[in-house]
């Protein structure tokens, strides 16, 4: 099947394992656009690109220039959630939108109902183009952070509770509570989700 076109000078098509860096470039470059550090490694990257449930033929494209330059990615996680990166020096030429377009019809062809993207406050261009398609704002969440030059030595008992290592069992890695680990699990899913977005 011959590459979608995506305007003069660029193609879009599924990316391949020896993209990764590259690719992890365009991440760093959004991150630091977006919200001034990066924030995946070419490790992260790689483990999602072999997760389960994820074929990297079918679930990701890239944006390339007539010059092979990686200029936009899209993807969808293992919770169908859409993921669309262009290029900050590569905005306002249509790559987004028809990266979104197709990861739309990706997300349509394994299920889903529901559409959501994921984008920095900061990135207004991004919340107006997503909006005028159509999105509304579905939630969002603060990611705070602390310097660790003050950190406390030890935390001091809190009504009975003490802290301990978690034995894991060195022939099956299991841990050992696994039933109460899965309680846990459940409760926190029972939250709903904590990341924000549009839908």
């Amino acid at each position: 099947m011959r590459p979608s076109r995506l305007g003069a000078g660029h193609r879009l098509r599924a990316p391949r394992p020896t993209d990764a860096e590259e690719v992890l470039a365009l991440l760093v470059a959004r991150d630091r656009a977006d919200i001034g550090a990066p924030d995946t490694t070419l490790e992260n990257l790689r483990d999602e690109w072999r997760g389960a449930g994820f074929e990297l033929a079918a679930d990701a494209r890239v944006a390339a220039t007539a010059d092979g330059r990686i200029v936009g990615y899209a993807a969808m996680s293992r919770e169908v959630t859409m993921l669309v990166v262009v290029a900050p020096d590569h905005e306002g030429r249509g790559v987004g939108s028809l990266l979104r377009v197709w990861a739309e019809q990706r997300d349509y062809a394994r299920g889903s109902t529901r559409h959501r993207q994921w984008i920095a406050a900061s990135n207004v261009s991004a919340r107006r183009l997503l909006i005028a398609a159509g999105y509304r704002p579905d939630r969002s969440y603060w990611r705070l952070a602390r310097k660790l030059d003050a950190v406390e030595e030890g935390a001091a008992p809190h009504l009975g509770v003490s802290l301990r290592p978690v034995d894991v069992d060195p022939r099956t890695g299991n841990c050992d509570a696994p039933d109460r680990v899965r309680a846990f699990r459940r409760s926190r899913s029972s939250r709903g989700p904590t990341r924000g977005g549009l839908r």
